[in-house]
């Protein structure tokens, strides 16, 4: 996942001319390296249902995927877990 943000730091910085001819072939490789991290942190929380850390990286790769029902499932989770504030922290 640090891979994929820094690829996409990366691009930020680049003139909008270049940017534009990057743009789409770094986000999909972003969100490729996204989805992968996904599978292992999916196990993970099978493996342990309540640690809130895979939620919380679940959260933020479902959001960064722009899959909105199972960020809302995991946001639902956690604010079960940690109640409606927990982003605050």
């Amino acid at each position: 996942m640090e891979q994929a943000t820094k690829m996409l730091n990366a691009l930020n910085e680049l003139s909008d001319a270049e940017w534009e001819k990057q743009s789409e072939v770094v986000g999909k490789k972003a969100d490729e390296i996204y989805k992968d991290a996904g599978t292992y942190f999916e196990q993970a929380l099978k493996i342990q249902p309540e640690n809130t850390d895979p939620m919380t990286i679940l959260f933020q790769i479902y959001s960064k995927l722009k899959m909105t029902e199972q960020a809302e499932a995991m946001n639902k989770k956690l604010v079960e877990k940690l109640g409606p504030n927990w982003m605050d922290n």
